[in-house]
C-alpha cells in the first residue's frame, strides 16, 4: 500500500493527476479498512489525496479531508510537528 501511495503521488508530481487521483482514492480507503482512520499512514494518504484535490481546483473535498488530517496530526504529534504545520500551510491556501 505504501509503495501504491508513493506511485500516486510521483504520477501527480509528473502532471498525471488522471492516473493518479484513483491510486490515491483506493490507497486511502484501503489504508483506512487495515490501519484505520486515525492512523499515521492513513493520515498520510489522506493528506496527499486533499493536496491532489486542492491542486485540481476542488476545494469543498479537498478542504474537510485536510481538517482531518490535522485533527489527526494535532492529536498524535502536537501543533508545532512539521507534518502538523504542512497540513496546515495547506488549509491556508
Amino acid at each position: 500500500l505504501t509503495a501504491r501511495m508513493n506511485l500516486a503521488a510521483l504520477l501527480g508530481i509528473r502532471g498525471d493527476h488522471t492516473s493518479a487521483e484513483p491510486l490515491l482514492v483506493q490507497t486511502y480507503a484501503d489504508l483506512k479498512r487495515v490501519h484505520g482512520p486515525q492512523h499515521p499512514i492513513t493520515a498520510d494518504a489522506a493528506e496527499l489525496l486533499g493536496k491532489h484535490w486542492q491542486r485540481r481546483g476542488r476545494p469543498r473535498e479537498a478542504l474537510p479531508l485536510l481538517e482531518e488530517v490535522l485533527a489527526i496530526r494535532r492529536a498524535t504529534e502536537g501543533d508545532r510537528s512539521e507534518q502538523a504545520v504542512d497540513c496546515m500551510f495547506a488549509l491556508a491556501q
